[in-house]
Protein backbone atom coordinates (compact mmCIF):
# COMPACT_ATOMS: atom_id res chain seq x y z
CA UNK A 1 0.00 0.00 0.00
CA UNK A 2 0.98 3.58 -0.64
CA UNK A 3 0.17 6.87 0.33
CA UNK A 4 0.80 9.49 -0.94
CA UNK A 5 -0.03 13.28 0.35
CA UNK A 6 0.87 16.31 -2.11
CA UNK A 7 0.00 19.60 -0.08
CA UNK A 8 3.79 21.22 -1.04
CA UNK A 9 4.69 18.75 -4.32
CA UNK A 10 3.87 18.97 -7.79
CA UNK A 11 3.32 15.22 -8.61
CA UNK A 12 3.03 15.99 -12.35
CA UNK A 13 6.50 15.65 -12.82
CA UNK A 14 6.50 11.68 -12.31
CA UNK A 15 2.81 11.33 -12.48
CA UNK A 16 0.98 11.17 -15.45
CA UNK A 17 -2.42 12.21 -15.37
CA UNK A 18 -3.63 9.26 -17.22
CA UNK A 19 -2.40 7.01 -14.35
CA UNK A 20 -5.03 8.95 -11.71
CA UNK A 21 -8.01 8.18 -14.02
CA UNK A 22 -10.33 5.56 -14.25
CA UNK A 23 -13.80 3.90 -13.40
CA UNK A 24 -15.36 5.74 -10.35
CA UNK A 25 -16.50 2.87 -7.94
CA UNK A 26 -17.87 5.54 -5.62
CA UNK A 27 -18.22 9.00 -4.98
CA UNK A 28 -19.07 10.32 -1.11
CA UNK A 29 -18.98 14.13 -1.48
CA UNK A 30 -15.37 15.39 -1.61
CA UNK A 31 -14.16 11.63 -1.91
CA UNK A 32 -13.80 9.65 -4.95
CA UNK A 33 -12.62 6.11 -5.40
CA UNK A 34 -11.81 4.44 -8.71
CA UNK A 35 -9.89 1.67 -10.12
CA UNK A 36 -7.01 2.68 -11.97
CA UNK A 37 -7.31 2.43 -16.03
CA UNK A 38 -3.05 2.44 -16.38
CA UNK A 39 -1.85 1.48 -13.16
CA UNK A 40 1.96 2.57 -12.75
CA UNK A 41 2.71 -0.82 -11.13
CA UNK A 42 0.68 -2.90 -13.83
CA UNK A 43 -1.23 -4.58 -11.47
CA UNK A 44 -4.09 -3.63 -9.45
CA UNK A 45 -4.48 0.36 -8.26
CA UNK A 46 -7.21 1.86 -6.38
CA UNK A 47 -6.90 5.65 -6.13
CA UNK A 48 -8.47 7.54 -3.44
CA UNK A 49 -9.21 11.30 -4.14
CA UNK A 50 -10.03 14.10 -1.63
CA UNK A 51 -11.56 17.18 -2.42
CA UNK A 52 -12.71 18.52 0.41
CA UNK A 53 -10.29 18.36 3.90
CA UNK A 54 -13.69 18.33 5.38
CA UNK A 55 -14.60 14.40 4.21
CA UNK A 56 -11.02 13.31 5.78
CA UNK A 57 -13.25 10.44 7.86
CA UNK A 58 -14.85 9.26 4.45
CA UNK A 59 -11.30 9.26 3.14
CA UNK A 60 -10.53 6.80 5.98
CA UNK A 61 -13.43 4.63 5.59
CA UNK A 62 -12.35 4.01 2.09
CA UNK A 63 -9.03 3.34 2.77
CA UNK A 64 -9.95 0.83 5.61
CA UNK A 65 -12.57 -0.65 3.00
CA UNK A 66 -9.80 -1.04 0.54
CA UNK A 67 -7.21 -2.73 2.72
CA UNK A 68 -9.89 -5.15 3.77
CA UNK A 69 -10.48 -5.55 -0.26
CA UNK A 70 -6.64 -6.23 -0.98
CA UNK A 71 -6.18 -8.24 2.10
CA UNK A 72 -9.22 -10.84 2.15
CA UNK A 73 -10.63 -10.52 -1.12
CA UNK A 74 -8.57 -9.77 -3.76
CA UNK A 75 -7.59 -12.83 -5.99
CA UNK A 76 -3.88 -12.56 -6.62
CA UNK A 77 -3.95 -15.56 -8.94
CA UNK A 78 -6.73 -13.74 -12.19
Amino acid sequence: MQIIGLRHLDYTANIPPASLEGIVISRDGGVEIAIADKPLVGFVELNIKLADIEQIDCLADYLQICAHYFLNHFNRHM
